[in-house]
């Protein structure tokens, strides 16, 4: 076969020496690790046109394999010929592999790295000498650099006239430290061009990030791993931040010990070392420098001397530019704070279009529109948009257009409509027999470092302001209803008792199955799944008391039981002996609540009237994005045990069971179980 491109004949031959054909879906154990290989070096093309770190990958791949690859004397001498001939792809592979103009290529590259790193005293390190003169370490730090242009989240706060052809970017020498991404801009707009290394702090120290902050004439632009969150509440709900972390580490070569990240090889998690931390500040004028780059390890030096030199290529000598400016939160309430700065250093800025964002009303955020609640989440539920007509019109308006340095803590007092601001985080301890009544509520702030596209921006702000809108709803519901719970349990066993004769009626030697809307839910009874789609619920069943474990689970402290009490334990409610079985109806709506009560679903109370805990999965707000209305509001109604259980005896059971009748709600809206299921055994 004749080849016009040198490199797809090393590509061939690699595949026929290895046995494995790329994209290839059959692979052994011994062959398994090529795969990788392969997407590996097809991931090389791609972010490297020159071929250059193709072949550095391809080269270390086939020289790992010739070391693995052992042949015998036994195997020599038996087919000499045959041994030797099987050389000759592996040399070709090579030769290919060292070309003239591949040697040229590669050896321009690894004198401009070392030539990048006299700028910063580098050259001459021991290690830097010996990590150069490593090809297969130099490859991949090759690819690990241009993958990281590709994936660094690139934003524009700035756009004019890049700097003359002849004035040449200056390349700082050491990493700087800052508190507030806004103050590290303004120092970057009264900076000399050219490309600095920065880490900017968050009191969250999983949200802290590195960044390479750039200045050419009238553009600014910023290339970070700030973390990309879900959305603006996710670093506080977060489990397991440090998994982050970790896959921002494995991605880039910054120099993250420097964030005083450890590892704790017991429980393989990262963590942040504070004993050398010191307090963080809200704002600051100049950079802190934090350790010169030539003195960070080898990789990194030499990964940070690979980077801005491709960041001076695309910015500079290709002037890139992004289709929009990004803003920072802070520039909601400072609009011009961009535009000033660079005015005050004489950069020749054009076309700024500042963010314009008007307050957010109270209104729009309780009754979004259709472009608003997509800033919001998807919402898939709504139960609890009762409570947001109760008590919406009662939030603070205020509380949705707080925006703040991270470090700040904001509370509102519920009853005065007051904001506090403090440093300090708020605690509060109770004793079990304190009052539920809650007083204040956290308000979250848009944090004033967050930044992104205009777009980006408003959505964030907006989500933020949903989630305070959620949880005052939430607070304020919370408060009535302990205000109002002992009225309202009072109410229905009042009810349940005076219904007592018609639940016995219903007593019966069967469970009575009703349809599912939600996965098996604490107050809901047994869930049953007689195929692999059909969700049921026990609306109704007899169960025996002997089980501790059933007592606990079918009948709670807080439920209701018809029948009485004595030394023997429970009585029957029917003959007033010892109670061997126990009949519960567990009510999972409000026209069931009805049902159990025996009065018309009208005449329940108001706060009943909207009664559910058969819902379905709304989804995980730990990880998406997901309005917060839906996960933020719970219905402190639905956390009312209202099941009832009627206590049986042996006799009491067998009678009631005699002259059973079905409830006239399950026969219009029950369901017969395929398979019934002997509840005796369960």
């Amino acid at each position: 076969m004749t080849y016009d491109n040198p490199t797809a004949e090393a590509f061939d031959l690699w595949q026929d020496i290895i046995g494995v054909e790329a994209g290839s879906s059959s692979y052994t154990m011994g062959t398994a690790h090529h795969r990788g290989e392969f997407e590996r070096l097809r991931e090389a093309l791609e972010l490297d046109p020159t071929e250059i770190t193709a072949n550095l990958l391809l080269g270390y791949y086939a020289r790992k394999h010739f070391r693995d690859t052992h042949v015998t004397q036994a195997e020599l001498l038996a087919d000499t010929d045959s041994i030797l001939a099987l050389l000759e792809k592996p040399r070709r592979l090579l030769a290919l592999l060292e070309r003239p103009e591949i040697v040229e290529r590669r050896d321009l590259f690894i004198s401009s790295v070392a030539r990048a790193l006299e700028m910063y005293d580098a050259a001459d390190r021991d290690d830097v000498k010996e990590l150069l003169a490593n090809h297969d370490s130099m490859a991949f730090l090759r690819r690990d650099a241009l993958r990281s242009m590709e994936k660094l989240s690139v934003h524009q706060f700035l756009d004019g006239d890049p700097e003359p052809a002849e004035v040449r970017p200056v390349y700082y020498r050491f990493v700087h430290q800052w508190f507030n991404v806004n103050s590290m801009l303004d120092a970057v707009a009264r900076q000399a061009p050219g490309v600095s290394l920065n880490l900017i702090r968050d009191p969250n120290d999983y949200q802290s990030y590195f960044c390479f902050a750039v200045r050419n004439g009238g553009r600014v632009f910023v290339l970070s791993d700030v973390p990309e969150n879900a959305h603006p509440m996710q670093p506080m709900l977060s489990r397991r931040p440090d998994r982050e972390m970790d896959r921002r580490v494995a991605q880039n070569w910054f120099p993250y010990d420097l964030m005083g990240l450890a590892y704790n090889e017991e429980n393989g998690q990262l963590y942040f070392d504070r004993s050398e931390q010191k307090a963080l500040v809200v704002g600051q004028s100049e950079a802190l420098p934090l350790k010169p780059i030539s003195k960070l390890g080898a990789p990194e030096t030499v990964w940070t001397a690979m980077m801005f030199g491709l960041i001076v290529d695309r910015f500079w000598r290709k002037g890139h530019t992004e289709k929009a400016l990004s803003y920072t939160a802070e520039m909601i309430r400072v609009e011009d704070k961009m535009l000033t700065a660079a005015t005050k250093s004489g950069l020749p800025v054009k076309g700024y279009a500042k963010i314009d964002a008007k307050p957010l009303a109270r209104e729009e955020i309780m009754h979004p529109d259709e472009e608003t609640a997509k800033a919001f989440g998807p919402r898939k539920s709504f139960d609890n948009l009762w409570l947001e007509e109760r008590y919406g019109h009662l939030v603070s308006e205020e509380s949705l257009n707080v925006i703040a340095s991270p470090e700040r803590q904001h509370r509102l007092a519920l009853a005065t409509g007051e904001i506090s601001d403090s440093r300090t985080p708020h605690t509060e301890f109770r004793f079990s027999s304190d009052s539920r009544v809650v007083n204040t509520v956290k308000v979250e702030k848009l944090p004033s470092t967050f930044f992104g596209s205009k777009e980006k921006i408003e959505a964030d702000r907006l989500f933020v302001a949903r989630y305070n809108y959620a949880v005052q709803v939430n607070a304020l519901a919370r408060n009535e209803y302990e205000k109002r719970k002992g009225e309202i349990v009072d109410w229905y066993r009042a009810k349940v008792d005076a219904n007592a004769e018609t639940l016995k009626s219903w007593v019966g030697d069967y469970v009575l199955w009703v349809p599912a809307k939600g996965d098996h839910a604490r107050f809901t009874g047994r869930g049953y799944h007689p195929n692999g789609e059909q969700r049921l619920r026990s609306f109704a069943f007899p169960w025996e008391l002997s089980n501790t474990y059933e007592r606990s689970n079918n009948l709670g402290f807080g439920s209701h039981s018809i029948g009485g009490w004595d030394s023997r334990g429970a009585l029957c409610a029917v003959n007033e002996t010892k109670a061997t079985y126990a009949f519960t109806f567990c009510p999972a709506n409000a026209k069931e609540l009805a049902v159990v009560a025996g009065c018309a679903e009208d005449d329940l109370p108001d706060v009943l009237r909207h009664y559910n805990i058969d819902v379905g999965y709304g989804g995980n707000h730990l990880l998406d994005r997901l309005d917060p209305a839906e996960w933020a509001i719970d219905d402190p109604w639905a956390g009312l045990d209202m099941r009832v259980g009627i206590f049986l005896s042996k006799r009491g059971f067998a009678k009631l069971c005699a002259n059973s009748v079905r409830p006239p709600y399950w026969v219009e809206h029950g369901v017969e179980a395929e398979t019934r299921q002997d509840w005796r055994k369960w």
